[in-house]
Order: structure tokens, then C-alpha cells, then sequence
């Protein structure tokens, strides 16, 4: 679809719907190895909030079509080109092998508008400040994309989802509804994988996934045959083929090359590939254990923090909410949701000092402020504590938790099967999480490292996902 250039008169801002902000995940790596992960003072990761914000906003154009406005300050006006030019290019990829545009893996970018000398008109200002007296207006040079109206919910979202009806055999057995629950998780979980398969087969690496970076039509458990999932949130993306230099630099490290030694350009795509599939890993982990906790099956909220040893936070804004998305340890980090609240980071590096810095930065802002805090938690235990045993030790940590042990039983299904595809995931070889992770040393191994979101839609525990896709 060709993109249109919007002119301000094009567009009708109808409400509100969040805002996107910034904020840095500095990761820091110890000299010597002699960290105790359990002291609060020597930290892996630390967060602080930046300024800039990204706002979104519901409108319609004259053919009365509903579409969401994203718009950028003047001041980080490069990642709306960057977002801008990763949906051209996967929308080429997609037209090229023949999908149906209702089917893209991806939010629908319409078109784009700069802000012009209109937004200085004072009467525009005027205008704005009876609508929305609480917003800034728009300043001239800032861009807004325009995206195809989708359903906002997501899979940060999905956990306290209202549940509209209930059949009478629920009543007389109560375990029907964890069964049909679990059936609706196993299908968002392969429509995302498949959905990140295909963005890194038209080349593109995401680098800010997160709950709230998977966008889902519906949260009724009953259809899940009318489930869509599509990935949104594209401003930290990247060319498979066009690192930045961070990611070059840890490529060196782990082939045991210095920094400015040359590695082959299927090694360090190989390694945008498992950072996307970790972060992958860890949002099936924290969406799993949000819906299937006891706590969240009878009250509708998340019992992640008291799960993980954090504090528990205000209950989540009614309505619908724009999703979040988070980046690996080696690169921008970005969220996107209905409330604010910002990520960022940078790479990690050693240094001949006791401890040494690296930071990034990325966009933020999940609906659930707890989302994003989770899947830190999450991390620390995993990575940290657990040294990436997922199937092993953090397996056995969780099932100690009374909250956890629907989510622990339904990963225990046919032989482990959930716990296998967690494993592949967050713990496979390059991941960039915790530990020493290394990256892929053969071509052979890279090549293999590529095709990996498909390799895990071929596991056992997508058996279901499959047979229905081929009917």
C-alpha cells in the first residue's frame, strides 16, 4: 500500500489515547566475575526515566475512517522515520510473498504528516486547549505517523481482560475455563512466534519486544479461531543487515575478536535474532504467569509483584491500552502503552574498573506500569539467580509459588513441552541475557540461529497450533 503524505485538514483528532516516554536501562558488567547477584548495591540493571514523550491519539479522516495518531517531538523525529522506513520495508516483503494485507504480521501504516506552520496558528492553539486543556498543543516540526485503527488491547492487557458470558457446564465444572484460557494462551503464543518469524524473514529485527508490542483483536477466550496477533512499535528496529555499533562490538567479544575486528554479517544478524526471541521468551513467561495465577483468576489483577518480591501497584485503568515493548541487554529497549512510562539501554562493556556502565535508550510506556516491572523481576531471577535454567532450577522456584501453579502445571503438560519452548527461547546460545551467553561461532550455527522463531513453532507444544492452521 502506497503511503499517503497527511495534511493537517486530513485528520480529526478525536481523544486522547497515552503517551510514549523514554527512559535508560543501564546494564552493568562486574570486573572479575565477583557480583553477588543478591546484593542490592551491586546491581546488573538499573533504570532512570527520561523527557521526551511520545503521545497517541485516536482520529478519523474525511472518509470518516478511524486511525491512531503517533506523534513525535521534533527532538527524536529520527525514530519516526525509523518507523516509518521498517513498515515500508516489511509491507514490501509481504506484498512480495503474496500475503493478504488483512494478515500482515504488522500494525497498517497508512501515511505520515510533518507539523507545519498550521500548528502555530493561534486559533489552532486556541482550539486545541478547549479540547484537550490538559495536553501541550503540538509543536511546528513534529511527526506524526498514521496507522490503520486496530484494537489496542495486547497481550500486557489480555491478563485482566473481562471475560464476557459464561457456559452452564462452567459452573458444574469450574476447571473449563482454565482449559479454555490455556487453549487461548497456546494460540496467542504461536500467532506470536509466527508473527516475529516473519518480520526477521523480510530482514528486520524488532529489539523492543514486550507484552505490550503484540497487539490482539480480541481477549474472548471462547474464539479462539478469530484470534489475530500483530507486532507494533517499530522505532528501535533494524535491519538484519544494517547493525548499529554496539551490536558489532559485542559480536567481536563473543567470537573472542577486539572491538574493531570484522564479523561476518550472518553472526551478528544471528544475534539480533536471539536477542528478539529472549525478549520473546520473557514475554510468554510474565504473560503465563499473569493469567494463570490463582490471584488473577478470582480478583482480575496481577499478582506479578508480590510473586517476584515487588511491591504491588495500583489496580490497571479501565478501557483499552496501547501496547509496550522491550529491548535485550545489548540495545535500545523500547515500550509502547496507554500510560506513561519510559525504557531505554545501552550495550554492555567490560572495563578495567570494579564495575563498568553501559547504557541504552528506547521508548516506553506500558498501560500497566506492573508489566514492565515484572519482566525486570523476572530477568533477575531468571539471569541472576538461576543462571538461565529455565526448565531446571527457575521451574522448581515457581513451583513453590502458590500463585504460579496453574501456569507451572500447564508448562508441565506433555512432557514439559511449555517449559521446553521457554528454555529455547530465553536460554538458547547468543540469547545476551545473564551470564556468558555465547553467540553463534560456526555459519552454520548463525544460519540456524536465523531460522529459530520458526524452529520453535515446530516444538511440541505448538502440535495444536499447527494441525489447526493446516485445516
Amino acid at each position: 500500500m502506497e503511503l499517503q503524505n497527511y495534511a493537517p485538514r486530513d485528520l480529526q483528532i478525536k481523544r486522547f489515547v497515552g503517551e510514549m516516554g523514554f527512559m535508560e536501562i543501564t546494564d552493568w558488567e562486574y570486573f572479575g566475575g565477583g557480583r553477588n547477584p543478591l546484593d542490592p548495591s551491586a546491581p546488573q540493571r538499573t533504570v532512570s526515566k527520561g523527557g521526551a514523550t511520545v503521545r497517541l491519539f485516536e482520529a478519523s479522516t474525511p472518509a470518516a475512517e478511524r486511525v491512531l495518531l503517533k506523534e513525535f517531538p521534533a527532538a527524536v523525529a529520527q525514530l519516526a522515520g525509523n518507523e516509518l522506513s521498517v513498515h515500508q520495508r516489511l509491507a514490501r516483503s509481504w506484498e512480495a510473498r503474496g500475503g493478504a494485507a488483512d494478515a500482515a504480521p504488522s500494525s497498517v501504516l497508512m501515511g505520515s504528516l510533518v507539523a507545519d506552520e498550521t500548528f502555530d496558528n493561534l486559533r489552532f492553539i486556541e482550539r486545541w486547549m478547549t479540547k484537550f486543556p490538559t495536553l501541550t498543543p503540538p509543536r511546528q516540526g513534529n511527526m506524526w505517523l498514521v496507522f490503520k485503527w486496530e484494537s489496542l488491547m495486547s497481550f500486557a492487557s489480555f491478563p485482566t481482560a473481562k471475560q464476557e458470558g459464561e457456559y452452564l457446564l462452567d459452573v458444574i465444572d469450574p476447571t473449563r475455563r482454565l482449559r479454555r484460557r490455556t487453549a487461548f494462551l497456546r494460540a496467542m503464543m504461536a500467532a506470536a512466534v509466527q508473527a516475529v518469524a516473519s518480520i526477521h524473514e523480510a530482514g528486520v529485527a524488532h529489539r523492543s519486544l514486550g507484552p505490550s508490542s503484540f497487539r490482539i483483536n480480541t481477549a474472548d477466550e471462547r474464539t479462539p479461531e478469530t484470534l489475530t496477533v500483530r507486532l507494533a512499535d517499530f522505532a528501535f528496529a533494524s535491519s538484519l543487515g544494517d547493525p548499529d555499533e554496539a551490536t558489532l562490538r559485542r559480536a567481536a567479544r563473543l567470537a573472542g575478536m577486539p572491538a574493531s575486528g570484522r564479523v561476518s554479517p550472518l553472526a551478528v544478524a544471528s544475534i539480533l535474532v536471539r536477542e528478539d526471541l529472549q525478549c520473546l521468551g520473557y514475554t510468554f513467561l510474565e504473560l503465563l504467569l499473569s493469567s494463570l495465577s490463582e490471584a488473577n483468576r478470582d480478583t482480575g489483577s496481577s499478582p506479578m509483584g508480590a510473586a517476584v518480591g515487588r511491591p504491588q501497584q495500583g489496580d490497571k485503568p479501565a478501557g483499552e491500552s496501547a501496547p509496550a515493548l522491550t529491548r535485550p541487554t545489548d540495545q535500545r529497549s523500547a515500550h509502547i502503552a496507554a500510560a506513561p512510562q519510559p525504557s531505554t539501554r545501552r550495550s554492555r562493556a567490560r572495563a578495567a574498573a570494579a564495575h563498568a556502565p553501559s547504557t541504552r535508550f528506547g521508548l516506553t510506556a506500558p498501560s500497566d506500569s506492573r508489566s514492565s516491572a515484572s519482566t525486570t523481576s523476572l530477568r533477575r531471577l531468571v539471569e541472576d539467580i538461576y543462571k538461565l535454567d529455565v526448565t531446571g532450577r527457575f521451574r522448581e522456584y515457581a513451583a513453590a509459588e502458590d500463585t504460579w501453579c496453574a501456569a507451572v502445571a500447564f508448562l508441565d503438560e506433555d512432557d514439559g513441552a511449555g517449559w521446553a519452548v521457554l528454555q529455547a527461547l530465553i536460554g538458547g546460545s547468543g540469547s545476551g541475557g545473564g551470564g556468558e551467553a555465547a553467540g553463534p561461532s560456526t555459519a552454520g550455527a548463525a544460519a540456524q540461529s536465523l531460522s529459530g522463531a520458526r524452529a520453535v513453532l515446530a516444538m511440541p507444544f505448538f502440535a495444536a497450533a499447527r494441525a489447526a492452521a493446516s485445516r
